[in-house]
């Protein structure tokens, strides 16, 4: 179940030892609290934020994804802006709460019976204030893998042979016939002398 928490795949006593692993935190993180629920494990660090590994397939990394079985070294959880956590623990199935410095209980993970206390039954990937009345599910990101081969292929022969032959042949007889009638006169004069 990936809770060993550096990297390999197991559970903490599968061999049925006693044996301690080291979980791989990131540098310069010191951890003050660790906690295991379901198949997932949180650590709370003194400075008070919270990191998370293991399963996933419920929100209970609390960093915002849904993707079992993807986190075999601890990631951080996606804290509330301007909080910070003093105690965490597991909570009942899959899910994980932790209270702030205020005061305030955080919740996050598995939700099927209720158990994160926000009037609904909807898995939180980030930490969810409790106690506030009904508190619509956080907008999420959830890793969705879609791939899609599309290939179009489109060939458009357009042959237009066009032919066109006229032959027009125009005859046209008009038989015409025209009478002038011409009249001609004629006037001679001859000049006579005088004497």
């Amino acid at each position: 179940n990936d809770q060993l928490g550096n990297g390999s795949v197991g559970q903490v006593h599968s061999d049925g030892s006693n044996v301690l692993v080291a979980v791989s935190m990131p540098t310069q993180v010191s951890s003050a609290t660790i906690v295991s629920s379901g198949g997932s494990a949180c650590v709370l660090t003194t400075t008070g934020t919270a990191y998370c590994w293991g399963g996933n397939s419920n929100g209970e990394s609390g960093n915002g994804t849904i993707i079992s079985y993807i986190t075999r070294i601890p990631v951080a959880v996606t804290m509330p802006a301007g909080v910070t956590f003093t105690a965490i623990d597991e909570g009942v199935g899959a899910s994980i709460c932790a209270i702030s410095t205020a005061g305030a209980a955080y919740c996050w993970g598995d939700n099927s019976f209720g158990q994160l206390g926000v009037c609904d039954k909807v898995n939180r990937n980030v930490p969810t204030r409790v106690g506030l009345g009904c508190v619509p599910p956080t907008p999420t990101s959830t890793l969705t893998r879609t791939a899609t081969n599309t290939r179009t292929a489109t060939n458009t022969r357009t042959a237009t042979n066009t032919r066109t032959i006229t032959n027009t042949k125009t005859v046209t007889r008009t038989p015409t016939v025209t009478r002038t009638p011409t009249v001609t006169r004629t006037r001679t004069i001859t000049p006579t002398r005088r004497q």
